[in-house]
């Protein structure tokens, strides 16, 4: 058969030593069969958990919606980005107004971009991690790669455990209960029960106290200068949209695109 197909079934045997919750360990040649037959049958083991409802999708009809615009950092990395950027940033020149206009087109290209070369990502990165999936059960066919795994798998259940904390009280502790019961404790601290009245302070005694002078005052409504603007970016996370156009700050960050003085102040009132 070349099309997907399925395989339903309540097996009397067991493929891995997950399957088994209570009883006795398992033994390899309890699985070896059955790990045969799903290799030499090409099958992969659905994450379905035993005894309850299935539903499974054999067709999934496309979404239609327009989607809007969001810009992936990887754009940045393909060769025609720099050049898409430089050529419709400075498109239009004129009013602060203009600059979303520039925006729009750059928008649109860069859309045109990502359609075509980053169409299908997810589906990609799904396809991927299937493939890992099946490559990690042929590993685990032997048993020395078995023994591989569950070392692995207590490894890492190691880590997410807390062997030791640090009290308040600069105390250490090492009992389990006695763990759960400081960390409990101490949030339990942060969510208090809700006040019926709050305190307020009087304005009488806030005029007592530090106040801004007349030139703290005129400092915070100067204008703002260029590298005031660069300093902010560069405060800005990479992933963080500055706006609603679908941007993040990491577009603007980039300086073989937007690089000084291409479309910045001039004489003329450019932008």
């Amino acid at each position: 058969m070349e099309e997907a197909w399925l395989i339903m079934e309540d097996f009397n045997t067991i493929l891995t030593n997950e399957d088994r919750v209570h009883g006795s360990e398992v033994q390899d040649d309890e699985t070896a069969n059955f790990r045969g037959f799903m290799d030499d049958c090409n099958l992969t083991e659905m994450p379905i958990i035993d005894h309850s409802p299935l539903g499974i999708e054999f067709e999934v009809l496309a979404d239609t919606t327009k989607k809007p615009f969001k810009f992936y950092n990887c754009i940045a990395e393909d060769p025609e980005f720099t050049r898409i950027v430089q050529e419709n940033w400075c498109l239009y020149n004129g009013k602060m107004t203009i600059i979303w206009q520039n925006l729009e087109e750059v928008r649109k290209k860069l859309k045109q971009l990502n359609k075509k070369k980053f169409a299908g990502v997810t589906k990609k990165i799904h396809s991927l991690r299937q493939s890992l999936k099946h490559i990690q059960g042929q590993m685990m066919s032997t048993n020395q790669n078995a023994e591989l795994f569950e070392e692995e798998k207590n490894g890492r259940k190691a880590q997410n455990q807390i062997w030791m904390l640090k009290s308040v009280n600069e105390e250490t502790i090492k009992r389990p209960e006695d763990i759960h019961a400081e960390i409990s404790g101490f949030y339990q601290k942060l969510l208090r029960s809700a006040a019926d009245t709050l305190p307020a302070i009087h304005p009488g005694i806030i005029k007592k106290g530090p106040m801004l002078s007349r030139s703290h005052q005129l400092q915070l409504i100067k204008p703002f200068t260029k590298e005031d603007v660069v300093l902010a970016l560069k405060g800005i996370d990479d992933l963080k949209a500055p706006g609603g156009d679908g941007f993040n700050a990491y577009i603007f960050k980039n300086k073989k695109a937007f690089y000084k003085g291409r479309c910045g102040t001039s004489s003329e009132g450019n932008r």
